[in-house]
């Protein structure tokens, strides 16, 4: 069966995802440590935030100490539809 999901909502999941296997406890923790914003990562939740910024997601990738490909590479950005 093959889920469809917006860009947003893939770009949250994989965050979570992120922070389980980085043994963060929170996305508040990652926010925080990363010097952005909640708000903006809990937007991608509701649709608020359609285009999540390559800057956010380079912050966030930093602070893991991760690659942006390696942020990208999940199923999770398979079959995505606009916002």
């Amino acid at each position: 069966m093959v889920i469809f999901m917006f860009l947003s909502q893939a770009t949250y999941k994989r965050i979570e995802q992120l922070c389980d296997s980085h043994n963060i406890r929170s996305i508040n923790k990652l926010c925080n440590d990363a010097g952005v914003s909640q708000s903006t990562v809990y937007d991608l939740t509701d649709g608020t935030t359609k285009n999540p910024g390559s800057l956010l997601i380079l912050r966030l990738c930093r602070t893991l100490k991760i690659t942006l490909s390696e942020f990208y590479d999940s199923e999770l950005f398979q079959n995505l539809e606009d916002d």
